[in-house]
């Protein structure tokens, strides 16, 4: 159950109830009932679909393209997803690969859809490469903490080899997303203000060229790494 990430927020749960109970409460009681059954609807597990297609890289998050920029001196692009209350707050795989780091930033926590605001929030990083064993196919899953968000949980570490489409995070009460990649191996498909759901793709991989060799070009496949058949939807 995605409630147990949320151990806190049960223990409140909890004392409302035994208080209830202890007083012979029936208002607090009820109000228990209603703000376990908003806990359950906030911390509920994506129930859609979630492809597998290694030639893509999908969205790890549900909401709303908040902005796709191209960063030229860095050579990557960024997508940032906006995540309203009402979203799914849990963050699953965009491809499947090999955690590399996962790095945590202080800061603010200036609201998430104020894009150049929330630049300086709370984030954390998770560093996946999509073919580990030639150091290619990066990509960087930024979750990034909002007014309200004040709490981010990594559900996988390095250097745990993730499947697509397996949980990765979750990110407590209104927050973004920001996934980056390298512009030399994908190119987004997505646009600013277009509604998003977890595992509808996010970019396509455009090739990754092989170490040493400039007139060839490295195939999307699924990386040699073992990963569950016929898994179960999250």
């Amino acid at each position: 159950m995605s409630l147990l990430y949320a151990p806190r927020a049960l223990a409140v749960v909890f004392i409302f109830l035994l208080t209830a109970v202890y007083f012979d409460s029936i208002g607090l009681f009820f109000f228990s009932i209603l703000l376990l059954l908003c806990l359950l609807f906030f911390y509920r597990p994506y129930t859609g679909r979630i492809p597998d297609e290694p030639q893509l890289i999908l969205s790890p998050a549900q909401g709303r393209i908040l902005d796709v920029k191209y960063h030229p001196n860095e050579q990557k692009y960024q997508v940032a997803i906006f995540l309203s209350v009402f979203n799914c707050h849990i963050q699953y795989a965009p491809c499947a690969g090999q955690i590399i780091s996962q790095v945590y930033h202080p800061g603010t926590f200036h609201p998430a859809h104020l894009f150049e605001k929330s630049e300086l929030n709370e984030r954390l990083t998770h560093h996946i490469q999509y073919d580990p064993a030639n150091k290619r196919g990066d990509v960087w899953v930024v979750q990034i903490a909002g007014l309200l968000a004040r709490r981010i949980t990594a559900l996988q570490h390095p250097p745990h080899i993730v499947y697509q489409g397996e949980p990765l995070g979750l990110i407590h009460f209104g927050s973004r997303v920001d996934v980056w990649v390298n512009a030399t191996e994908a190119k987004p498909i997505v646009v600013p203000n277009q509604a998003i759901e977890i595992g509808q793709p996010l970019y396509e991989w455009t090739g990754l060229r092989l170490s040493g060799d400039n007139e060839t070009e490295y195939e999307p496949r699924a990386p040699p790494i073992e990963r569950p058949s016929n898994r179960a939807t999250q």
